[in-house]
């Protein structure tokens, strides 16, 4: 039999629809009853519908009389019936009472739907409804232009956690992290830039075509090339593909945070106010992948971020050297020659080169650094 695990699902999009019980992805719905769970506090609960709605009410006598409803819609109904005596609290507790509800399902007391959750892969999960525009999509298949699709977000979310649960970076101790930080602001910050001989030939480094690509490691000659040496050997290419913002190279942030790559540090900076569009970026498996996230959920977006950008940018790549020194002596071992960013459509990274010219800048840091240490034996 095919592990789950390792054979998603390939298509593109999962449409969850509550009403519709023949659908493949039924399961997913928190209307399903054949996966019940038990909470913290060891009470049973039918359905993931039948624990969110008895979250809205602090009277236990409430709480008890959803939980021994019978049906999902049941509780929808009754939820509604009772919603003055609703926590006045409420519309800011529910994401984190879904999420909760969506954890306790989807774990290992139902390890058919863990199975069945990570078994849609990278698929964009999308819950149908033509009347919730907050947890539905508002009938536009999950586009974001009318329903916000809040469900099929924090269910992406949940699967994501369990995709990279063996996966996650070992934590930092906090001595390390706050040396490491201070490494990044401070290092050569006041180097001199160096000057670059026109003749010779440039270092060009260029984006994947193919953003959901699932390998991030795979070297092809059209990944980062030098022109005019006949292609560079796969030795060369393995070496000097660790300067794409997508190389798996973990940084930890001021916050202790650990991101999997500079591309997720990168996107997630454009949702300061989220922390759940953060810790999705954060667990995205695939740094192609981080992107698509950040235009879906434009919305969210820090409207100052365009303003801040470069400088954000820029920071993550000073943790990624200072963090990485095999990835620091590949940047270095570039020089003199110039770094060229390039994309196959205008960005505003490859206009003006913005982003070679930060890694230019970075190298030559490292470089005045370098050749200001002193050497073995020589007097202090």
């Amino acid at each position: 039999m095919d592990d789950p695990w390792v054979r998603p699902v390939a298509i593109s999009t999962v449409l969850l629809d509550a009403e519709d019980r023949c659908q493949p992805f039924f399961e997913l719905s928190n209307s399903y009853g054949l996966a019940p769970f038990t909470d913290n506090v060891g009470h049973r609960w039918r359905t993931a519908e039948h624990y969110f709605q008895a979250q809205q009410f602090q009277q236990s006598h409430l709480q008890e009389a959803i939980r021994h409803l019978s049906e999902p819609d049941e509780a929808v109904q009754f939820a509604r019936v009772h919603r003055h005596d609703a926590r006045p609290e409420w519309p800011q507790l529910r994401l984190r009472a879904m999420e909760t509800a969506l954890a306790f399902k989807f774990s290992a007391q139902n390890p058919a739907m863990v199975r069945k959750l990570v078994g849609t892969g990278d698929a964009l999960l999308v819950h149908c409804s033509h009347e919730d525009l907050f947890w539905g999509d508002g009938g536009d298949r999950g586009t974001k232009q009318r329903g916000r699709n809040m469900l099929g977000y924090l269910l992406m979310c949940r699967r994501s956690a369990l995709q990279t649960e063996h996966m996650v970076c070992k934590p930092v101790p906090a001595s390390t992290r706050l040396r490491l930080w201070r490494d990044a602001r401070t290092a050569m910050s006041t180097a001199p830039r160096l000057t670059m001989s026109p003749g010779r030939n440039p270092v060009a480094i260029i984006p994947n075509p193919d953003p959901a690509d699932s390998a991030p490691v795979v070297i092809t000659p059209d990944t980062v090339s030098i022109p005019g040496t006949g292609g560079l050997a796969p030795r060369q290419q393995l070496q000097y593909c660790g300067l794409l913002n997508s190389h798996p190279a973990p940084i930890c942030d001021e916050d202790g945070t650990t991101w999997p790559t500079v591309e997720h540090a990168f996107h997630a900076a454009k949702f300061p106010r989220s922390a759940e569009l953060r810790r999705l970026i954060r667990l995205e498996p695939h740094p192609g992948r981080v992107f698509d996230i950040s235009q879906l959920y434009a919305r969210e977006m820090d409207p100052s971020f365009p303003e801040r950008a470069f400088g954000v940018m820029e920071r993550a790549l000073r943790l990624k050297y200072a963090q990485h020194p095999r990835l620091a002596a590949c940047l270095v071992s570039t020089a003199p020659r110039p770094i060229l960013f390039r994309t196959e459509t205008p960005s505003v990274w490859s206009q003006a080169n913005r982003l070679g010219e930060l890694l230019m800048r970075i190298r030559d840091e490292l470089l005045a650094t370098r050749d200001r240490r002193p050497r073995p034996g020589a007097p202090a």
